[in-house]
């Protein structure tokens, strides 16, 4: 893969693909005019030698997530599951429920919210990708260095051996900033909107001052709403800060459970995710896990059959060939 450095003017940035100087210049980082050098060159140039600065990739990047760029990323991942068929009859959720246009404006305020937010965020995204690669490099170099002491007959040097034992933890870093990247670039949310049943996710502020005056509101939502008999995940949260996430096979039942429980005491708003399949309920449970890092949750939620699992089971298998030796 060719790779790109740029000068900021005060440090040389690297290495990016094209790919992702472009998406730097189009998040208004760098400039046409910002010095650009390729792997292997022998002189820097303007960045508008390199690329066509009026391509869709260098053009200013909308708040949404591109969901064309995700489906492209996503179909590098994994395959298409039979999971995510339409779902029969029966699992279908109301066209309209009654009750959801009450909080309209609060769910565009808090989306709104969440959309500056990942704005702020994109600028360290590629930060994220390159510390992936430092890590990676040490690994390649290790096991290339591998190769040369056999062919050479001889120990392999103490710091290179060192590093392939470090591989378990230079797993888990790798792992971190993928899943870090996948939050700020609105992955996990493109993956989540993927398994929601035709747009049916939606926040209800609670409503009255006890416990069970927000426990009633709640369930009473759920009712006129036509939810309360549907399988789905639900999100207790306290402003835009995600406390509780959990999966319901009936949600009235399941919100029974914790009638008693602490989450509606600090809780001021909770929101419900109907899955296009009933069998996609650990699955979805999961991404929202992941997507927001609630306190209150002791696990991440069942593994596997998620883009992420599929992600990282790849990147484990190809760790695990780098330190394994012919």
């Amino acid at each position: 893969m060719d790779e790109y450095y740029y000068y900021d003017g005060q440090a040389t940035i690297g290495p990016h693909s094209l790919r992702e100087v472009q998406e730097i210049y189009a998040l208004g980082m760098i400039t046409s005019r910002t010095p650009v050098i390729q792997t292997g060159g022998l002189e820097w140039q303007t960045l508008g030698a390199y690329c066509d600065l009026n391509s869709p990739e260098c053009q200013p990047l909308d708040l949404a997530f591109d969901e064309q760029t995700a489906s492209a990323e996503l179909s590098a991942v994994t395959e298409p599951s039979p999971e995510t068929a339409t779902p029969s009859a029966e699992d279908q959720p109301p066209e309209q429920p009654a009750v959801v246009s009450a909080t309209a404006e609060e769910q565009q305020e808090s989306i709104r919210e969440e959309e500056e937010e990942l704005k702020q965020q994109r600028t360290t995204r590629h930060q994220l990708l390159r510390q992936i690669r430092a890590e990676l490099d040490q690994l390649w170099e290790a096991q290339r260095e591998s190769i040369i002491a056999r062919i050479r007959y001889e120990p392999l040097d103490k710091a290179f051996e060192a590093t392939r034992k470090r591989n378990r933890d230079i797993y888990r870093t790798i792992e971190e900033n993928a899943m870090e990247y996948w939050r700020r670039t609105g992955l996990l949310s493109y993956w989540i909107k993927e398994m929601t049943w035709r747009e049916h996710d939606f926040t209800f502020r609670l409503r009255g001052k006890t416990e069970a005056d927000k426990y009633a509101s709640l369930q009473a939502w759920l009712e006129e709403s036509r939810l309360a008999d549907f399988a789905g995940c639900y999100c207790f949260k306290n402003g835009r800060d995600y406390m509780y996430i959990g999966q319901a096979t009936v949600l009235r039942d399941r919100i029974k459970q914790h009638e008693k429980k602490t989450y509606f005491t600090y809780a001021s708003a909770v929101r419900v995710v109907i899955p296009k399949n009933k069998r996609q309920l650990n699955q979805l449970e999961r991404l929202l896990i992941l997507a927001h890092c609630p306190n209150e949750n002791s696990n991440c939620g069942v593994t596997g059959k998620t883009p992420v699992d599929d992600c990282l089971d790849f990147i484990r298998g190809e760790i695990k060939e780098l330190i394994t030796d012919f």
